[in-house]
Order: structure tokens, then C-alpha cells, then sequence
């Protein structure tokens, strides 16, 4: 039997701009032969997930979790530390209701793309620095559950990530290969 993944998030799980069979999970299930549950929602904070977690995570059958957010709340201003301790809450409870999960801190903004793309008056800077916070604290937090999708993205030369991307912020269909490709290569993924 194959197993069900539920992937719970953001745009960045929804597959925002990516035909569906090229959104990351979709590459995963491919490549593994695993059933995918997409529940990414598209411009979804940690409150608005909060909210649907019960119904959305929670009540549904799955044999293992992804939980990726903090962007929009970060792009929305929000102190870092507070994104970071609500992260956490969140993913305390996915982990206690479903063992075989892991949390996906997600890829950086390209600030000058995102300015043209989305919004100007966002700081990406700061996102991008609360997103290194939280990698930093709840990959204490959570050792062995955590994937650093923010660090694999940084680690690619400027003009090879950049490529990756949409709009500073979404990802290209090669961006979601990358992001599967990494993923697939993190214990903390091919261990749940």
C-alpha cells in the first residue's frame, strides 16, 4: 500500500503559478509512489492555520506530515520571535497528533523580484532574517524533524537561485524540482 503524505501550508505547499503535477509534493509522490493530500492554501498565515487545522490535518487519515509557513506573517510584519514560537506551537500539535512528520522552513525571498512582483513596501531583508531565526531556534527545538529548505536555497550561487523563482517569492517548476530534490535527500523528510 502506498503511503499518504498530507503536506499543509502556505502558497509555497499549494504549488502557487506551478501546474499541479510539477508542485513539489507532486514530484515526491512520483519519484516515491506516495499518495499526496495537498493542503497548502495560498496566502494562509499561522492564524489562518491555526483555525483549520483541526478539519484540514487533524480529522484527516494520513500515514505522515509536512508543515511549511512563516513567510506571509513575516512578509506581514510580524516580530520574528512570535512567528517562530507560533511555528512552533503549531507544529508541537501536528507532531503529537502524527509522529512521522516534519517541519520545512521555507526557501528565502529575493527582495528585488518581489518588490517588481508583489510589494514594494515589504521588507525582505527581515523576512529573510526571521526565516534564519527560525531555522536556527526550532531546529533546536525539534532536532531531527526540522528541513532547512531556507538553507539549501542559500547555499545555490546568486543567479542559479534566483532562477528558481517566479517572482521573488513562488517558485519556477525547476524551483519545486529543487525544492523535492532537497527534501528527498534531508533525514528529516526520508525518515517520516
Amino acid at each position: 500500500m502506498s503511503k499518504l503524505l498530507l503536506c499543509f501550508g502556505d502558497s509555497l505547499t499549494y504549488g502557487y503559478g506551478v501546474r499541479p503535477p510539477n508542485v513539489w509534493h507532486q514530484v515526491i509522490a512520483r519519484k516515491k509512489r506516495w499518495m499526496i493530500i495537498n493542503r497548502g492554501q495560498n496566502g494562509d498565515s499561522l492564524l489562518g492555520m491555526r483555525l483549520r487545522m483541526e478539519h484540514d490535518l487533524l480529522q484527516t487519515k494520513k500515514d505522515a506530515c509536512t508543515f511549511m509557513a512563516g513567510t506571509n506573517d513575516l512578509l506581514s510584519g510580524r516580530v520574528p520571535a512570535q512567528v517562530a514560537a507560533d511555528t512552533e506551537s503549531l507544529f508541537e500539535t501536528i507532531a503529537d497528533n502524527q509522529p512521522q512528520s516534519c517541519l520545512i522552513i521555507p526557501p528565502p525571498a529575493i527582495g528585488w523580484m518581489a518588490e517588481r512582483s508583489w510589494d514594494a513596501t515589504a521588507d525582505y531583508m527581515q523576512c529573510n532574517l526571521g526565516l534564519m531565526q527560525m531555522a536556527e531556534s526550532l531546529s533546536l527545538r525539534f532536532p531531527g524533524k526540522v528541513v532547512n529548505l531556507f538553507s539549501g536555497f542559500m547555499d545555490l550561487d546568486q543567479k542559479t537561485r534566483e532562477a528558481l523563482y517566479l517572482d521573488g517569492i513562488h517558485l519556477t517548476e525547476e524551483g519545486h524540482q529543487f525544492f523535492a530534490e532537497t527534501l528527498l535527500s534531508d533525514p528529516a523528510f526520508v525518515t517520516i
